[in-house]
């Protein structure tokens, strides 16, 4: 014999079909954040050396400033704006799927 559900348990039953499981929200969650952090990590490390470079014109030593991490090599400015897109991707990806989350969805329905 079927037991009867209640209706809270009906709707309950279809909003968990209808999100995405926490495991998969928690991916998007943390490569978003990642993202983020590291294109604050990239601003740091170019923005040091940017200073670095400028405090040693100052004393009339020329220094070419260049990040590298053994292999590969780029130009301060270039990594720093690398930094910056990697900031503004993230913080969209971000955004975006917790808009997603939030909204809710409509079902279609057949006629």
């Amino acid at each position: 014999m079927m037991k009867e559900s209640k209706p809270e348990e009906k709707n309950h039953k279809k909003m968990q079909k209808a999100c995405l499981p926490l495991p998969d929200k928690l991916i998007f969650l943390l490569v978003g954040f990642s993202l983020v952090m590291l294109g604050v990590w990239t601003v740091d490390v170019s923005v040091s050396g940017m200073l670095t470079q400028a405090q040693l014109e100052k004393h009339g030593i020329h220094a070419e400033g260049v990040a590298t991490s053994g292999w590969w090599q780029r130009d301060l400015m270039v990594q720093y704006h690398i930094g910056l897109y990697l900031i503004i991707f993230g913080s969209l990806f971000l955004v975006t799927a917790s808009i997603y989350w939030i909204v809710p969805k409509e079902k279609k329905k057949h006629e």
